[in-house]
């Protein structure tokens, strides 16, 4: 893939390359595109092998996602949210792979993603893809690396205090006694 190349050369590139790179982990069962909010995406169903089918808690084929923006936006998750809609349950709509050129678009793409109830397996791509084992494990770090410090929403449960629900209780006390005394001045 060339820099020079267009979105949709860039796009079909990486498609040819996917195939090869699956293998037998993920077999590319239809492959298209389309343009969405001036964006050009590759698209792939992909039925994953036993193995990975086991790991990812899957029973229908996984949306495999491509962009070729060197800064991914939210908008990449609503896309792949809108295809596995469209494919009227054919998709698993719990998880989609996506394929991106941002050297920092895996975090990003992972926490949009839980805002939006959509596991986000991101595969950064940056003129190769892993092979093989490779890929497995890219996959299986992506799949298993979730911190549970990293909160994308206000905190609302105990599990989210990781072992310090006496310190939230006596802090909610602090501040519902503090707010009972504060004075406005006008």
């Amino acid at each position: 893939m060339k820099s020079t190349d267009t979105p949709i050369e860039q796009t079909d590139a990486i498609k040819d390359q996917l195939r090869a790179s699956f293998g037998d982990t993920l077999k590319i069962t239809s492959a298209s595109s389309v343009t969405r909010e001036k964006g050009y995406y590759g698209i792939c169903f992909a039925v994953p092998s036993k193995l990975v089918r086991a790991a990812l808690s899957v029973d229908k084929e996984v949306l495999v996602l491509i962009t070729t923006f060197h800064d991914q936006q939210v908008r990449t998750i609503q896309t792949a949210r809108d295809v596995i809609g469209e494919a009227e349950g054919r998709l698993d709509s719990s998880i989609a792979i996506i394929v991106h050129c941002d050297p920092r678009g895996n975090a990003k793409l992972k926490k949009w993603g839980r805002e939006q109830g959509l596991a986000i397996l991101p595969i950064y791509y940056s003129g190769t893809l892993p092979q093989g084992n490779d890929l497995l494990r890219a996959l299986a770090h992506e799949l298993y690396s979730y911190d549970i410090f990293d909160i994308t929403g206000p905190v609302a449960d105990d599990i989210q205090f990781y072992g310090r629900r006496e310190e939230a209780i006596e802090l909610a006390k602090k501040t519902a006694k503090r707010s009972d005394t504060v004075m406005f001045w006008y």
